[in-house]
Order: structure tokens, then sequence, then C-alpha cells
């Protein structure tokens, strides 16, 4: 499957790494759309993509924080068990004990930023959506024959150079 690798984002941001999982340099990011789990929090993940990055924002911690231990280790249990590419926690919060026992156990990968998460959150959507766009090569030579634009395409070495070379000795441009 085609994606980004989640290091490149890591190096891109400049994102502590909290915990590691075993697969932290083959990750891959497939969609350029981010989660911000408070619904996730609340038991809701019907609609819930687990191939999207996870961000922890200031209102989730701040949940979060409200909780006895034992919820919150439920909340970041319930999360991690499902195969994300990485939680990241956005303005500088402190990690939970939680979180990185929940994240030791279920192999998960923990990152941090003092960006805010608006800031984080909008510059990652932009940089996936620029990494995961569609991209194709296409081979061809654009000319002007009779005031026309024509535009020779074709497999790489098929001769469409050379054709244009011809053309050129005729008087096109």
């Amino acid at each position: 499957m085609a994606g980004l690798k989640l290091k490149k984002i890591i190096d891109a941001f400049s994102l502590e790494v909290i915990h590691a999982s075993s697969d932290m340099e083959s990750a891959l990011l497939t969609v350029p759309e981010v989660n911000r789990p408070g619904l996730q929090f609340h038991d809701f993940y019907d609609y819930f993509d687990p191939h999207r990055l996870q961000i922890l924002g200031k209102a989730e911690a701040m949940y979060l924080e409200s909780l006895t231990s034992e919820h919150r280790r439920k909340c970041y249990d319930d999360l991690f068990l499902y195969n994300i590419p990485a939680f990241v926690i956005c303005n500088g919060h402190e990690v939970h004990e939680e979180c990185l026992e929940s994240a030791r156990e279920y192999g998960r990968t923990i990152l941090r930023t003092g960006a805010t998460t608006i800031e984080f959150t909008s510059q990652t959507i932009d940089y996936l959506n620029r990494a995961l766009a569609p991209c194709i090569t296409r081979h061809g030579v654009l000319m002007e024959v009779y005031g026309e634009g024509l535009l020779l395409t074709g497999e790489s070495g098929i001769g469409k150079s050379e054709a244009a070379v011809e053309l050129l000795k005729r008087g096109h441009r």
C-alpha cells in the first residue's frame, strides 16, 4: 500500500518521540486526514478510521485529566486496540502514565509537539495532502503545427522527439 512514512512527519515537524513502536520506522500514513479522539474517549467508534493520525489537543487533554486513573487507562486501551499510525500530543502536554503503559502494551507510537493543536493539525493536513496527492508521469512533446497545439504522447523511447524534429525541419514550431 502506498503512503507516507511516519518518520517523514516526525522529521518534518521535529516531533519528540515519547514511545516508539517496533514498526515506527516502517509505519505508513495513507490518508490525508487526522482525528481528534474526543468521541472515542466516550466509547463512540462507529465512524472511527484507525488509519488517521490521532491528535490529542487541549480539550481532550483536559477531559482525560478529569478522569480517574482507571477510566483514563480504559480510554487509552480502547484507542490503542486499533492499529493507529501514531498518537500525537499537542501543546507540549505531559504524557499520562496510563498513556505510556497502554502504548507499551499495544505497541503504539507516542509523539509530542509544542505547537498548538490548530497549528499542528492544519500544517499536518496540508503536508499530507501534498505528500499523498496522486502523481502521474507522462512522456510527451508539445508543438504548434499550422497554428494548432499538438501534443505527442507515448512510452519513453518510442520516437516522439524524432517526430518533433522532423516537423521542426518542415517549418513548424
